[in-house]
């Protein structure tokens, strides 16, 4: 029996394949486990007939996800070899067999044409094995004579510069005119050894900074430049100052991401300057403002069309800070506090009701504020949170301070006022503790008002004053709520059951336990 026409239409074809794509790199087991079937599936597609052959190979070299070995395996002259162990290791050291992808022989017509054919199918390249093979420069640089200095992947749009397995390579090998994404990719733990191990010495004694000469060369050959994303990069390297300046001149740069960890900034005059960059809508970044720098040094405002906002605050009031961004049009605001004092949370609070008045998405942490004998009483609910009842575009909402840590007054009637303020709301973390009581009540608000929330998360909430009378005249919509998360839930020996079945009725998708 012939083929249904529908499966010889290459159209199609094309768009059934691409639900296979692989467009998100990620390193969560679960994707990773999705990642490898979809590349067998699409493997298994290309041998099965001529016409799925060339939508299957295009869709599964769309992305690689282990960096640029396999496309350097389509050579037959490369191959993986293992290093021969350094001398400390001949002596009865502890040692892990090293390898390198080597250059054996010349590259063939043949095997040259099919690579070049396979890498301009390529859009996405980054890395999610633990351990990749070291790619020598000299390899790289063989195949840079061959293809007469162009890019290998002519087509790329999103590369992550993987320098443990890339180190020392010139990045404009691999940064075509068009990329539109550059992650830099410098984990000490991926690669530490790969970086030591040409030299034969202890690597614990001599750390070797990253060389940024490449990454200053081919930005400035990337006008298109749209998203630039720095992260974990060896503490022993520092970004110098050749490559702050050249990042305030990408005017098309859209999002920019700063390891948190290794590259707080400290200088309020690249902040200033990064404020005016015209396109950028995506920010994430931590600021630590030296002591000593006067405060007017923040005293600007900026970041006029930022949409998403991911700010980590160390030493500086978190309000001056935030000031700078000023931006009408964001809609989703990540802010973590490393300030010990507890009144700046509802300054900060009332600050982004009163300024960003389109939010969706808000997320607030206090991992490290604590009462003091200066702190003042309790703040009431409204003075807390107030302003931001007020708006009614929230979607979700975080907020997470210390348990020991009461920040303000509040009990069920004013998360009653919360759920009917936030009629959109999907997601609810409010990890933090009222002055309370919170009872079973506070549930069921959210079950008549919330009608989209999937995610709800509470902190103390009592159920002991809960009776099998109060059970059955609970009377609500059966609400979709798909997850329920109740920190500290104080139940008795009778309540407990009744817990158990008072939250089957509001929310009956839920699997919830008091224990």
């Amino acid at each position: 029996m012939p083929p249904h026409a529908i499966l010889a239409t290459a159209d199609i074809l094309y768009e059934i394949f691409q639900h296979l794509r692989i467009t998100i790199p990620t390193s969560t087991d679960g994707s990773l486990v999705e990642i490898q079937e979809n590349q067998r599936t699409l493997s298994q597609a290309a041998r099965v007939s001529k016409t799925f052959r060339d939508p299957a190979l295009r869709t599964l070299w769309w992305a690689m996800p282990s960096g640029i070995e396999p496309a350097l395996m389509l050579l037959s002259a490369v191959a993986v070899v293992q290093i021969p162990p350094p001398e400390w290791a001949m002596q009865g050291g502890i040692y892990s067999r090293q390898y390198d992808v080597s250059l054996e022989g010349e590259i063939s017509a043949p095997d040259w044409a099919r690579f070049t054919t396979y890498a301009a199918y390529v859009r996405i390249i980054y890395n999610t094995k633990c351990s990749p093979h070291h790619i020598p420069p000299n390899l790289l640089s063989s195949l840079r004579a061959v293809n007469n200095n162009g890019p290998l992947f002519p087509h790329l749009k999103q590369f992550t510069w993987d320098t443990s397995t890339l180190h020392q390579t010139d990045l404009s090998l691999f940064a075509p005119t068009g990329l539109q994404k550059l992650t830099i990719d410098a984990s000490e733990a991926h690669g530490a050894w790969s970086l030591y191990r040409r030299t034969g010495e202890d690597r614990h004694k001599h750390p070797m900074p990253f060389d940024f000469s490449d990454l200053d060369r081919a930005i400035q050959d990337l006008p298109g430049l749209l998203a630039l994303d720095f992260r974990r990069f060896p503490a022993s390297s520092r970004i110098p100052p050749t490559v702050w300046a050249l990042i305030v001149q990408l005017r098309r740069l859209r999002f920019l991401s700063l390891d948190s960890l290794y590259y707080p900034v400290f200088d309020m005059g690249f902040l200033r300057k990064l404020s005016q960059l015209p396109a950028l809508l995506g920010l994430d970044l931590s600021v630590l403002p030296d002591w000593e720098a006067p405060h007017y040094d923040l005293a600007f405002r900026g970041f006029l069309a930022l949409q998403a906002l991911t700010l980590r605050v160390h030493d500086r009031i978190p309000t001056t800070v935030l000031s700078v961004f000023a931006s009408p049009l964001l809609i989703s605001l990540s802010l973590k506090s490393f300030v010990q004092d507890p009144s700046t949370i509802s300054d900060v609070l009332n600050l982004v009701a009163g300024t960003y008045r389109k939010l969706r998405c808000v997320t607030f942490e206090w991992p490290h504020a604590a009462k003091t004998y200066t702190t003042p009483d309790l703040d009431d609910f409204d003075a807390v949170f107030g302003g931001l009842l007020h708006l009614n575009t929230i979607e979700e909402f975080t907020l997470r301070t210390p348990d020991s840590l009461f920040i303000s007054a509040g009990a069920d009637a004013e998360l009653a006022r919360l759920a009917q303020s936030w009629p959109k709301l999907r997601i609810l973390s409010l990890y933090t503790t009222l002055l309370g009581p919170l009872t079973h009540a506070a549930l069921l608000p959210f079950a008549r008002y919330c009608p989209e929330l999937h995610t709800l998360g509470l902190r103390s909430v009592s159920f002991i004053h809960l009776t099998a009378e109060k059970v059955a005249a609970t009377v609500t919509p059966r609400h979709g709520l798909q997850e329920l998360h109740i920190e500290n839930a104080l139940v008795d020996y009778p309540s407990e059951a009744l817990s158990t079945q008072f939250i089957q009725r509001l929310f009956p998708n839920v699997r919830w336990s008091a224990r």
